[in-house]
């Protein structure tokens, strides 16, 4: 009989025989990946708030509204909320405007625009909602939208509540809500409340003996958007479960898990070989979150719980240096953490094609399958390409940040 490893190999090995079949028939293909709007804040909440709307054109009423109600923590029955189910006056806003500053008319101490708005049109009552993907927190942003919910609605917790939504509940920034005490602002993530209640939604039809499957069109967008989510949050389950139960049933999902958390530490622990390898006078060390050492990689890569943001430091984090990171547990990324666009380290950095984004000038470093796709660095439709070429993956890349130090830093 064979062992458990081997097992796991001829199970991944098969896999991407059965990703090959599945590509080549359109299974993967997602509109949300096509448009390059994944971590696209704004069309996120285009998105949730065209569904949340009673009056959308999902034709569903107030199914997905009341659904995404409950899941946030309201009972609309309860007196502070009754005003919930007056529908026909339910508005529903995105990108919400409260003011420019740089206007010349500008007098009031709010601007900007709230993510997610849900008022009553005559009543002063409204949940507000800001929506974080991977932006920073914008100076005083959740206390300038409670300043102006504040002078439209009321007082907070009985004419307004305010919202914060996150991919996986982190904290507010102390300085976007500095003036308004924490608990007074409620945190609700993707990773749970929204799941959880488009789960709801695209089942609703099984929970409730009476209700209609969603329309075919309504049902598609929704799970392309439900995929995205588990994406970001790094809930996908990408490992072929019925290729598992029919031909290998003495695995478990776990045992794949393993392996492919086992090939992803093995990637970085040949790298930061030949890094010091070839530059034996530079500080170079695994870190999580860019500043936070990482002594032991399997303490902070613990299968099915990777830290967020992990990673390798090339040189000391007093002078120049080249970060590479595992971005969201998605985007394999390389260059300089919160970069100085002045100093000549960063324009040399830039003249090689680097590209300024929140935070970064980097680089993406691609791993795609034997189909030439890319997918996230975790995603199991890699584990093939960790398996057979990771040596040369870890080769390649180490070029890469080799070239560039030699290039920037030297």
């Amino acid at each position: 009989m064979k062992n458990t490893e081997s097992l796991v190999t001829a199970f991944i090995i098969e896999s991407e025989k059965e990703y090959s079949k599945e590509f080549n028939r359109g299974k993967y293909y997602n509109i949300f990946n096509e448009l390059s709007i994944t971590t696209d804040e704004v069309k996120h909440s285009s998105f949730l708030k065209s569904l949340i709307d009673p009056n959308g054109l999902h034709g569903c009423g107030c199914m997905f509204y009341l659904s995404f109600l409950k899941k946030i923590g309201i009972d609309i029955n309860q007196d502070r909320f009754v005003w919930l189910q007056d529908y026909n006056n339910i508005n529903i806003y995105a990108e919400y405007f409260i003011g420019n500053r740089g206007h010349e008319t500008y007098t009031e101490s709010y601007y900007g625009r709230i993510d997610l708005l849900i008022e009553h049109s005559n009543q002063k009552k409204a949940l507000v909602i800001e929506n974080k993907i991977h932006a920073k927190d914008q100076p005083q942003q959740l206390k300038r939208y409670f300043d102006f919910s504040s002078k439209k609605y009321g007082q907070i917790n009985k004419d307004f509540w305010l919202y914060y939504l996150t991919l996986d509940n982190k904290e507010p920034e102390p300085q976007s809500y500095e003036g308004i005490e924490r608990e007074n602002i409620i945190s609700i993530s993707y990773q749970k409340e929204i799941v959880e209640w488009i789960e709801s939604c695209l089942n609703s039809h099984l929970s409730k003996g009476t209700a209609e499957p969603l329309n075919n069109n309504v049902r598609f967008s929704v799970n392309q958007y439900l995929r995205i989510i588990r994406q970001l949050t790094n809930q996908s389950n990408t490992v072929n479960t019925q290729l598992l139960n029919d031909k290998y049933p003495q695995l478990k999902p776990n045992d794949i898990c393993g392996k492919r958390d086992d090939l992803r530490r093995e990637f970085f622990r040949e790298l930061i070989v030949i890094l010091k390898q070839k530059l034996p006078n530079i500080e170079i060390e695994f870190v999580s979150q860019i500043h936070t050492k990482v002594s032991e990689i399997e303490t902070t890569l613990k299968t099915n719980n990777h830290s967020r943001n992990f990673g390798i430091r090339i040189g000391s984090k007093d002078e120049n240096c080249i970060n590479i990171e595992v971005q969201d547990w998605t985007r394999l990324i390389y260059g300089v953490f919160n970069p100085n666009k002045e100093s000549d380290f960063c324009k040399k950095i830039e003249q090689l094609g680097f590209m300024h984004k929140p935070w970064w000038l980097l680089k993406e470093y691609a791993i795609k399958n034997s189909n030439n796709i890319q997918f996230p660095f975790y995603d199991d439709n890699l584990n093939y390409v960790f398996l057979i070429h990771r040596k040369e993956l870890v080769k390649n890349f180490a070029k890469e940040i080799l070239s560039l130090f030699k290039e920037t830093v030297s």
